[in-house]
């Protein structure tokens, strides 16, 4: 190949890109763990319950059947899936390093090219300059970075889902035997490496689904998912099938996140980037919805019912006084009946409007009611005192305010068309002229000024964006200036699909919390997988997302000039509030191991030094570094327990066990001690400054961080003897005490 010739394949291939975005990876992951000990793997408990499975391969060259996690309580089957725990043992064995430093020093190479599949995904769909946009923006949204820095197996299903997509999305040219095989190989492989196998099978079906939407032939594309997904049901049923373990994973296994707050889940995620990602998913779900861009389409049942809908939803949150969400569907609510009135009819954009209200104030007043405080919504769209004399006066009040605020977007929507770069400031003066009216009428209020300025603290400020940027993607799509530069319609209802899948996934628990299930929190049907650990997974469509929009709004110039304007705005606020943004501190996050160098070495004496029958206690964090480093010899397992099944009450009820050990800690009675020892069979007890200040139970009783210790029982009672100590850090003095029998003190 010549050198031009090369140069060009280099250049139309984005390939000196992707090796920067590699290298970035690298050193992002890399960098920061080369500053603290090979042997303090980042993101606390979680790694070493995958090391202790590799360290129990390397040590008995079988897989860890039963799950150690559970031999305290019963015999559990291996339901995670083994292939990455094989892996890492065997670069082990190649590199000559224990576990732990093939966790901090050789998985960082491979989970750098984590987002390079996703290039690919985007450049089939669309082009380069998407391709490009939608990469960056993967590579450098923060929890991407951190929760693909972890040495968790889900990378691999990362980088296997855009491969899937691109070969199933080719099936619309032609059926390929070929591909399908292949895509069930790697999909097998996904299924025995890591269980988010689960969200690929999702995505194929919803694939499919939004082809059928679209009115499109579906025919190649379910035999390509049926053939793909039984080959890779066969290729792991030789680890499934034996144990049924769909049966455990459906009805036994459990998991929470412990419920984040909408906040943390903003800055945890990365605020500007989830503030972007919504942006994208806000324009293409309309686009795709509402027919904005069509002049010759007349889709008014399609608009209304999706103002109803979002009506609902609006009511929901409104009635759990969450006020993010509830300014966002209104702004949004607000864009979808303007764009009503002006294009398709005023008189049913009014009627959607007064309907909206009216759900809105009725479905908020059911969930207030229900808690208690039906006569004050005083965290959301409108400040309704418990001054008013009856929930009758505060519902009719609410629905008249949101009414009142609908109905402007009919009043201004002849402006649309003359100046429309003036919708988002009607949008917002009208917000302001609201809560106005409502401070006005209202007995006792707190100052008008007060009053603006509960949504200007916190994460609040992303309510604002929504009544900026929402009706702004509105005005822009309704007069063209934007929607005739769409690349291809192609994708954008799996697109949406796609979203709303990861949105459930991250959320799920909140939105249980919204409607007072919270039992259902722990049920695998209904909340499947981990919340905020899955931001990784949301992160992909987000990126893509805000490729499109970014892609889009510059191809306008006052719509992008808007655009920037108003989202630097809202950074800077949102800075200016005290947020952290861009949320990084990857020094710190990818360094947290939660246990410092002499917990470790304590673990390694341990191993040395100890039965395989022995079982030491320590908090959650400490406890499962040292099933780590001992292939098991370790009492954990209890914050997650089980259900459905036949073993002892303790591990079933959701934080028993760690009660247990927070009172095996804490009493200063010895009998109860001994009681507790004797029920988990527990021979060594760990304690050490670190465990002590910064050690997490995961208990009921005592949910801080920090272990509160009684020293006379462990150290003056006779009931326990040192058998290992480490005073060499005046900081982290480490213990390890045996239990002595009862009959011998």
């Amino acid at each position: 190949m010549e050198a031009s010739t090369l140069k060009t394949w280099i250049r139309e291939h984005d390939v000196l890109l992707l090796l920067i975005i590699y290298a970035f990876g690298v050193f992002v992951r890399l960098a920061p763990k080369l500053e603290v000990d090979s042997h303090l793997p980042v993101f606390l408990g979680d790694v070493w319950y995958r090391i202790c499975m590799s360290q129990y391969i390397l040590d008995f060259h079988a897989l860890p059947v039963p799950d150690i996690r559970y031999l305290p309580y019963g015999d559990v089957p291996l339901w995670y899936p083994p292939l990455s725990m094989v892996f890492f043992a065997g670069l082990s064995v190649v590199s000559g390093f224990d576990l732990p430093t093939v966790m901090t020093r050789i998985i960082p190479f491979i989970e750098a090219a984590t987002p390079i599949p996703f290039y690919f995904l985007a450049r089939e769909w669309y082009d380069r300059g998407v391709a490009r946009l939608a990469v960056l923006l993967l590579a450098v949204t923060p929890s991407f970075i951190l929760y693909s820095a972890i040495a968790d197996p889900q990378v691999f299903t990362l980088m296997a889902i855009p491969v899937v997509l691109v070969y199933l999305s080719r099936q619309q040219y032609g059926y390929s035997k070929r591909a399908a095989i292949a895509t069930g190989i790697l999909l097998g492989i996904t299924f025995m490496t890591h269980l988010s196998y689960f969200i690929v099978v999702g995505l194929m079906i919803m694939y499919v689904l939004a082809r059928k939407v679209d009115r499109r032939p579906v025919r190649n594309e379910i035999r390509f998912t049926l053939i793909s997904l039984g080959i890779s049901l066969l290729i792991s049923a030789w680890w499934w099938l034996p144990d049924m373990l769909f049966y455990w994973w459906i009805f036994i296994i459990t998991t929470s996140t412990l419920l984040q707050t909408f906040g943390s889940h903003l800055t945890s995620y990365g605020a500007p980037f989830m503030l972007l990602g919504f942006l994208g998913f806000g324009y293409v779900l309309v686009d795709r919805l509402s027919y904005v861009n069509d002049r010759s389409v007349r889709n008014m049942p399609h608009m209304v019912a999706l103002a109803l809908l979002f009506s609902v939803v609006c009511g929901i949150f409104m009635g759990k006084t969450v006020t993010v969400p509830v300014v966002a569907i209104l702004a949004l609510l607000f864009g979808i009946v303007a764009v009503m009135a002006a294009k398709l009819s005023k008189v049913s954009a009014a009627l959607t409007a007064l309907a909206s209200a009216g759900i809105i104030a009725v479905i908020g007043g059911y969930f207030a009611h229900n808690a208690g405080n039906a006569g004050a919504w005083t965290n959301t769209f409108v400040r309704v005192q418990t001054a008013f004399s009856s929930d009758a006066m505060a519902l009719g009040t609410l629905c008249a305010v949101i009414a009142v605020f609908l109905l402007l977007a009919v009043a201004f929507s002849p402006l649309l068309d003359v100046t429309p770069e003036a919708t988002p400031l009607f949008t917002l003066l009208s917000f302001v002229a609201v809560v106005g009216m409502t401070w006005f009428a209202t007995p006792g209020a707190m100052g008008f000024g007060d009053t603006l300025e509960t949504y200007a603290r916190g994460t609040q400020p992303i309510a604002v964006a929504a009544l900026l940027a929402i009706p702004t993607l509105f005005v822009y799509q309704l007069r063209g200036k934007v929607g005739k530069y769409i690349i291809s319609h192609r994708y954008e209802t799996f697109l949406v699909f796609w979203t709303i899948f990861m949105l459930y996934e991250v959320f799920s628990e909140n939105i249980l919390s919204i409607v007072k299930e919270y039992g259902l929190m722990w049920e695998t049907t209904v909340r499947p997988l981990e919340g905020y650990r899955f931001y990784i997974f949301l992160a992909q469509p987000f990126s893509l997302l805000g490729a499109l929009l970014i892609t889009e709004i510059r191809k306008h110039r006052t719509a992008y000039g808007t655009g920037f304007l108003v989202f630097i705005a809202c950074l800077g606020y949102l800075s200016l509030q005290g947020a952290v943004m861009p949320d990084y501190d990857m020094d710190f996050k990818i360094t947290n191991s939660g246990v410092l160098i002499e917990d470790y070495h304590a673990a390694v004496w341990y191993r040395e030094n100890s039965l395989l029958s022995d079982r030491i206690v320590a908090d959650y964090y400490t406890g499962q570094m040292f099933s780590g480093v001992c292939a098991g010899r370790s009492l954990i397992g209890g914050l997650f327990p089980l259900r459905n099944i036949d073993f002892n009450e303790y591990i079933k009820a959701p934080a028993q066990v760690q009660d247990d050990i927070y009172t095996l800690y804490s009493t200063d009675d010895l009998a109860l001690t001994y009681a507790l020892l004797d029920r988990y069979g527990i021979t060594h007890i760990y304690i050490s400054d670190n465990m002590v200040s910064r050690g997490w139970l995961g208990a009921y009783q005592y949910s801080h961080f920090g272990v509160p210790v009684d020293w006379g029982k462990f150290f003056s009672s006779g009931a326990f003897e040192i058998v290992y100590q480490d005073t060499s850090n005046p900081y982290n003095k480490v213990y390890i005490l045996s239990v002595v029998q009862p009959q011998t003190i």
